[in-house]
């Protein structure tokens, strides 16, 4: 095992656990080269389903005050919070400055505390981050989980991204490894066609359709392998969301 990835040998991509065991988003490689991601699922699901990121908080995703300005090489920013924020809700998410002074940047964050509505928070940076352009109590700032916390099945309307698909069936808050490259069999709706893409589905949560010829709006997930499945079946995927 490499600081950064984790040489899953088979078998272990399925293994499921109610502690944390690596950072969330950890990357997993088995030995015929499938990727997976570590991840905490919401809600229990069953295997190969699609999945998709948790929902941002309205309050949280931009334009958070800053309540202290923060210098160069500051290792903690302050917010004044808009609603209430729990103990390490935003560890290993992040913290981008969406406006003003400071514009641009995103840092990954540490562990925090919690704090109330319209209270002060300090959020700290995670192990080797700093400030590179000051911050000032006029900057606005958002904040987002970490891509592979709280996943979620994919719904019929998009409201995130996708993220993966389960190789296995998860129980509710469990750690896992999402599937997001190389084969896997996933839920398929409608006719898909050998050697097509294929985007999330608009009428079965957690399915995969054809990709329209004509394109859409609709992230591309995988291409069809053999042997294809017929609908609401489950087929061979070439997964291709994150190598």
């Amino acid at each position: 095992m490499s600081r950064y990835t984790v040489n899953l040998s088979y078998g272990m991509e399925k293994k499921r656990t109610t502690t944390q065991r690596h950072p969330l988003g950890m990357r997993g490689v088995t030995p015929d080269g499938r990727v997976f991601r570590y991840s905490l699922i919401d809600g229990a699901v069953t295997a190969g389903k699609l999945l998709q990121t948790k929902v941002p908080v309205a309050d949280d995703d931009m334009d958070i005050a800053v309540a202290a300005a923060a210098a160069i090489g500051a290792k903690s920013i302050s917010i004044t919070t808009v609603s209430a924020i729990l103990v390490n809700e935003y560890k290993d998410g992040y913290l981008y400055v969406n406006d003003l002074a400071g514009e641009g940047q995103s840092f990954r964050l540490g562990a925090h505390l919690a704090a109330g509505a319209s209270a002060t928070l300090v959020l700290n940076l995670a192990e080797d981050e700093e400030v590179i352009t000051a911050l000032t109590t006029t900057s606005l700032v958002g904040l987002k989980w970490n891509h592979y916390k709280d996943v979620i099945v994919f719904p019929i309307t998009v409201t995130g991204l996708p993220v993966g698909w389960t190789p296995c069936d998860i129980a509710d808050n469990e750690y896992f490894w999402v599937q997001t490259w190389g084969d896997l069999a996933g839920l398929i709706d409608g006719t898909v066609v050998l050697g097509n893409t294929v985007i999330p589905d608009t009428t079965t949560a957690g399915a995969v359709k054809a990709n329209p010829t004509a394109g859409g709006d609709e992230p591309v997930v995988a291409i069809v392998a053999n042997p294809i499945a017929v609908t609401t079946d489950y087929g061979h995927l070439f997964a291709m969301i994150s190598p």
